[in-house]
């Protein structure tokens, strides 16, 4: 089963690799996924309920495309040097944002009602025969 890595260095792979799209049509349809992957990256990197594994994957994964965005930014038509402007500067916002450690959510509270497995609502817990 694939890590988060291999997942996160997929779907960057899958967005932005590969031969440019010969109608005008399909290439602003690509420019649409580009933006659309790396704002749910960042989306998902912002979540306090990710695992720190997840959060240290996915910012580095926003780390390295924000690098690979501004060494393309000049190369392409107009619209392309455009969009990796725009999203290597969304990337650098977002990583350079005053944000503190993440903290856990709160636990959830206990539900009513005898614990799962229990034959009844009076939950003694003493041995049998005390």
């Amino acid at each position: 089963m694939p890590g988060c890595e291999e997942v996160l260095d997929a779907i960057v792979k899958r967005a932005f690799d590969g031969p440019e799209p010969a109608s005008a049509r399909l290439r602003e349809i690509r420019r649409t996924v580009q933006a659309a992957v790396v704002h749910r990256l960042i989306a998902a990197a912002s979540q306090p309920a990710q695992t720190t594994a997840v959060r240290a994957a996915l910012e580095s994964s926003l780390r390295r495309l924000s690098a690979d965005l501004t060494r393309g930014a000049r190369s392409g038509e107009p619209a392309d040097q455009s969009l990796r402007a725009l999203l290597a500067g969304d990337i650098e916002r977002w990583l350079a944002r005053p944000a503190g450690p993440v903290m856990p959510g709160a636990a959830p509270e206990i539900p009513p009602g005898p614990p799962i497995g229990s034959l009844s609502d009076d939950c003694d817990w003493t041995p049998p025969g005390e």
